[in-house]
């Protein structure tokens, strides 16, 4: 395969990458047309102005939580919310740097590193979210679990 070849089809590896990025990272949190909100353990992190997704705590209600389960289960969103930052604006400037790279025409084996590691980084935010998600799951008890699944699926509590 030839040089521009291989450049053109890093290129394009990289920009359907980063679209699908951008729409994993701030596509979630459009409102959806479903009637019931899908509910995450998690908001999303207030990288630019959005609409939030619930999270557990808009349903203390429903689930009748203690104020001890509501702050043990705030501590771990919060947590999440700011590794979840953390990650983001690591991804944010791997994302200049390929583009950068990319239209320097850099060192493919140097793209090809920082587009494995901005995906490396979504894989971290999807771990650390199922993390979270865990957290609170063995915050509830079993009665709670099952009202928030029912939540989830859209069926009434």
């Amino acid at each position: 395969m030839k040089y521009s070849a291989k450049v053109f089809t890093i290129l394009l590896f990289s920009i359907v990458c980063y679209i699908f990025s951008i729409s994993v990272v701030y596509g979630e949190s459009q409102p959806k047309k479903e009637a019931n909100p899908q509910v995450q353990p998690h908001a999303q992190p207030q990288v630019q102005p959005q609409v939030q997704r619930k999270t557990v705590l808009d349903f203390k209600e429903e689930l009748k939580l203690t104020r001890d389960q509501e702050e043990r289960i705030k501590k771990i969103i919060e947590g999440f919310q700011k590794r979840e930052r953390e990650i983001s604006e690591k991804m944010r400037l791997l994302d200049g740097e390929i583009r950068k790279s990319l239209e320097e025409n850099g060192e493919i084996k140097e793209i090809e590193k920082k587009v494995k590691e901005l995906f490396q980084s979504r894989a971290e935010v999807v771990i650390e979210e199922i993390k979270a998600g865990r957290e609170i799951d063995r915050v509830l008890n079993a009665e709670q679990r099952e009202k928030l699944r029912k939540i989830r699926k859209g069926e009434k509590p």
